[in-house]
């Protein structure tokens, strides 16, 4: 009688460990301290100085727009000035000399740029702005002509105006602020209004209130596209720094120890395709950024910068791992090939035909074996988990043999297995209806043991 048994083989957990261990040092050690990619770098650096040069020409712009201001008005707008300039070049200097220290703490770097920016320049300005208001105010109500009232109410709203004019025309007020400028520029209605009706008091203090929110805006325009832009620029240079890697590092050199030769190792292939699937995730978010940068706010950027991005770290780190975890499974089933072989010549048996399932080496390894007296069997070593693979066993003899000869054959497998440390449970009988792949599927692809061990 002929049949198919089928056993599970196991090498031990240390062995196993203790072989990808040793492959992913040989394929990845060389990238513990990877080299700074000095394209990416330089681009990095002129974002900022570009970013650096845009804050100073809207400042140029700024005090170009306050000619007609009152002295006390413009120096105090002056003040801010410099100051948020000071704060800027600040931020780009610490972005530029201590890069790897920021990016260790992102998050911590943009709230303390935030807690800075709003003490050294948005308290400070809006203490100078109410001080100013105040000492404005007295002076109108010491004012008894209506002409002097009126003529006071004119240059607080077309200041406000301008003012107003200015944000609209530099910043990106409703990515930032929506509906802020808006609310302000109906209030300036009201003031004109007033205005046109003699209430120059009325006028007065709304026009100043209009030009005090709208200043304090402007302060906070500044404050949000700093931070959108630091945030920008660090993504954009983590983005491409996993492109770099995701694009240099799926294809690496693989040594065996005592060969000359060095064999290709994709992640790719051996990943199935998940090193691929990664690369177009991160392609994803250099597309938004790129075609799409308006609707991507701040707060989203902070999500990608704390945790988004440096997942990506944790999935190159575990599809490299799975990929190696598929060459250690693909060599040992045929290194039990081997041993199976080793232990059927003992036999009388010698090679016929070996292979992988559809030429894949992801897939079952599969050969077939003859001996003089007519016998043969087909042997298949299929996946399963790190540490285990399963044994089949199809008897192609000549003529029928016995169950005892079948049993004894699969004895003196088991045998050989465990005599190399291989722990083999016992052999089963497997159902006849059992797919199996054909003859034709089982080409003859080697004739020597060596040519199909894979090394």
């Amino acid at each position: 009688m002929s049949g198919k048994k089928t056993s599970i083989v196991s090498l031990s957990p240390e062995d196993c460990q203790a072989f990808h261990k040793d492959l992913m040092n040989r394929l990845f050690s060389f990238e513990d301290k990877p080299a700074p990619d000095l394209t990416i770098e330089m681009d990095f650096q002129n974002y900022l100085s570009r970013a650096n040069e845009q804050i100073k020409n809207r400042e140029d712009d700024f005090h170009d727009s306050m000619l007609n201001y009152n002295q006390q008005l413009a120096d105090v707008e002056a003040q801010t000035s410099d100051k948020l300039i000071e704060s800027q070049q600040k931020i780009m200097e610490q972005l530029s000399l201590q890069t790897s220290a920021v990016e260790e703490n992102i998050i911590g770097f943009l709230d303390a740029q935030m807690d800075l920016f709003n003490q050294q320049v948005l308290e400070s300005h809006h203490q100078q702005q109410n001080q100013l208001m105040r000492m404005r105010r007295q002076i109108v109500s010491q004012q008894q002509a209506n002409q002097d009232k009126a003529q006071t109410a004119e240059n607080w709203i077309q200041n406000a105006h301008q003012l107003l004019l200015f944000i609209n025309a530099h910043y990106n007020h409703e990515k930032f602020t929506p509906n802020k400028l808006a609310f302000l520029d109906d209030d300036l209605q009201l003031a004109v209004q007033n205005f046109d009706m003699g209430l120059f008091e009325a006028a007065l203090v709304t026009g100043q209130n209009i030009y005090r929110q709208a200043s304090e805006l402007r302060i906070i325009l500044e404050r949000e596209e700093s931070q959108w832009n630091t945030c920008f620029m660090l993504a954009c240079k983590k983005i491409e720094i996993l492109k770099k890697e995701l694009r240099e590092k799926q294809n690496v050199i693989y040594k065996p120890d005592g060969s000359q030769n060095g064999y290709d190792f994709d992640v790719n292939f051996w990943s199935d395709n998940h090193w691929a699937e990664l690369a177009g995730e991160v392609e994803k978010y250099r597309l938004q950024l790129d075609n799409q940068p308006d609707l991507v706010g701040i707060q989203d950027l902070r999500s990608w910068l704390s945790h988004d991005l440096p997942c990506f770290d944790n999935k190159i780190a575990s599809i490299k791992k799975e990929a190696v975890d598929n060459l250690v499974n693909s060599q040992i089933r045929t290194n039990i090939a081997d041993l199976i072989m080793q232990g059927l010549q003992s036999q009388g048996y010698s090679l016929d035909q070996a292979m992988f399932l559809q030429d894949d080496s992801r897939n079952g390894f599969i050969f077939t074996a003859n001996s003089r007296s007519g016998n043969a069997i087909r042997v298949m070593v299929n996946p399963g988990p790190q540490e285990k693979n399963e044994i089949q066993l199809e008897a192609i003899d000549a003529r029928p043999q016995t169950e005892h000869f079948l049993k004894r054959r699969a004895f003196e497998i088991s045998k050989s297995l465990q005599n190399f440390g291989l722990k083999v449970d016992q052999f089963v009988q497997k159902s006849q209806s059992a797919a199996q792949p054909s003859n034709s599927e089982v080409l003859a692809l080697a004739e020597q043991k060596g040519q199909y061990v894979l090394h």
